[in-house]
């Protein structure tokens, strides 16, 4: 842990060295259930633009663990932020980056491989640049998401309850019968038609509950 520690000091001395506002880099960011060894925050919006694991010796098992880690937290986040691996260096400045953003392009074994010759060793990118080309597509999935849910309040509001009412017409007139195997088969196909935009409109529940959590322990220490 001491030279993780190490690791990662070498690390956030670099960003800092190379522009990165020191309170925008956060140590151990995320809630109880997820977090990330370094997380790199806008200042204007507090959201990460960029997510590092550090990691000690460089072997397959540290780099695959590595990973998946930042995946499963990238995943949870629902848009695309910068994502990079740190491992161990004995030599200035004490440390390596690899840049994994581009994964799902590649294959585990063909970053290994370019790991053992050390062809996917990177610099980190300058904050402004990371800051302003994240936040732009941050700013796109919000509009898609603002889309989505339009979308969602015309299906809600006007089409379901036109569908329905064509359903209880048609019972009305003895064309057909409401039961009860009926309306089940309507709750299905209704939830079948709202589940994909239901998905979509939950970008950024789990930034919310970060900081509704961070605000709670703030609290908490007053």
């Amino acid at each position: 842990m001491e030279l993780e520690r190490d690791t990662a000091n070498a690390f956030i001395n670099y960003l800092i060295s190379h522009g990165y506002p020191k309170e925008s880099i956060t140590l151990e960011w995320g809630n109880k259930y997820r977090r990330v060894d370094i997380a790199i925050l806008d200042l204007a919006t507090n959201i990460p633009v960029a997510i590092y694991e550090i990691k000690g010796n460089k072997n397959r098992t540290s780099f695959e663990m590595g990973i998946n880690q930042l995946k499963r937290f990238a995943d949870d986040l629902e848009y695309p932020v910068k994502m990079g691996l740190v491992f161990r260096k004995e030599t200035t400045p004490y440390f390596e980056y690899f840049d994994i953003t581009d994964l799902n392009e590649m294959n585990k074994t063909d970053y290994v491989k370019e790991i053992n010759t050390n062809q996917r060793i990177t610099e980190p990118l300058n904050y402004n640049y990371l800051a302003t080309t994240k936040l732009k597509e941050i700013d796109r999935q919000k509009k898609i998401k603002e889309k989505t849910i339009d979308i969602f309040k015309v299906l809600c509001h006007i089409l379901i309850p036109i569908i329905i009412a064509i359903f209880f017409l048609l019972d009305s007139l003895e064309i057909y019968p409401i039961t009860t195997e009926r309306i089940i088969v309507l709750g299905i196909l209704i939830g079948i038609l709202l589940a994909p935009y239901y998905t979509k409109i939950q970008f950024g529940n789990f930034i919310t509950l970060i900081k509704n959590e961070e605000k709670k322990k703030e609290n908490d220490e007053r």
